[in-house]
């Protein structure tokens, strides 16, 4: 990780709200409760395996775990004011796009960074991927603590992401 990339995510690791009900030892990617709602959405990265969870707090609707070379994952390329990132779980026709960010403001008076948090899935449907749902987070719930922890994992699995395709491929040396 580049010297200006380890700048940001020491900022941001010390501003993160504390709403993470990952398991110890797991990191998460995103968790917030759920706009409107009592629901909570969380995705979690341990052992090389994601899992998502969405529902009512300790008694989530849908749980789905995948390796982690089985997710799309978009990470943030590193540039703009607004770190954003995605990733799909798939269960049958359905998709599950859930999106996690930091809006980077700076504060006109003192010039300090102000991190706004924000997330949400999207569920698809089909090959032609009808929207069927959106959930955004609550403002004020969002913990993404970006990390490069889910590119790491793939990375271990010997894979590398093409820019120029947007996916993950095999590395080749």
């Amino acid at each position: 990780m580049g010297g200006m990339m380890r700048a940001v995510f020491a900022l941001l690791a010390f501003t993160s709200p504390a709403f993470a009900q990952c398991a110890d030892g797991a990191d998460t990617f995103l968790a917030c409760r759920i706009e409107g709602s009592e629901r909570r959405l969380e995705v979690c990265l341990a052992s090389q395996n994601l899992t998502y969870r969405f529902g009512p707090p300790g008694a989530p609707e849908l749980t789905l775990s995948a390796p982690v070379t089985a997710i799309d994952y978009t990470p943030w390329p590193g540039i703009g004011r607004t770190i954003y990132e995605e990733l799909t779980f798939r269960s049958g026709d359905y998709r599950y796009v859930v999106f996690g960010g930091i809006e980077r403001e700076h504060d006109a008076t003192t010039g300090e960074i102000i991190p706004t948090r924000f997330g949400g899935v999207s569920v698809l449907l089909g090959a032609d991927e009808t929207p069927l749902a959106a959930f955004h987070c609550a403002e004020g719930t969002v913990d993404f603590p970006w990390s490069e922890a889910i590119g790491d994992a793939k990375r271990l699995m010997g894979l590398t992401f093409d820019r120029q395709v947007q996916r993950w491929v095999p590395a080749t040396e």
